[in-house]
């Protein structure tokens, strides 16, 4: 039986040094999937968001650095 990682919003801030509304303004600008959310309709985050934010805060420090992304 596979086990699904469901991480909190704040452990997930914390892996970025953010903020748990951070992560809710990337859902509202549509960087990241909506959370999905449990029985008690508290959000909780999977493996697939941590690798969409690493993703996009790489591409960011692309841009701002002006890095060739190749």
């Amino acid at each position: 039986m596979e086990t699904l990682t469901r991480l909190r919003p704040v452990d997930v801030a914390r892996r970025f040094h953010r903020t748990a509304s951070w992560l809710t303004k990337l859902e509202r600008a549509g960087i990241i999937p909506p959370a999905p959310r449990d029985f008690n309709g508290r959000r909780f985050y999977e493996p697939q968001h941590i690798e969409t934010i690493r993703t996009a805060l790489e591409c960011r420090r692309t841009v701002m650095t002006g890095g060739d992304a190749a």
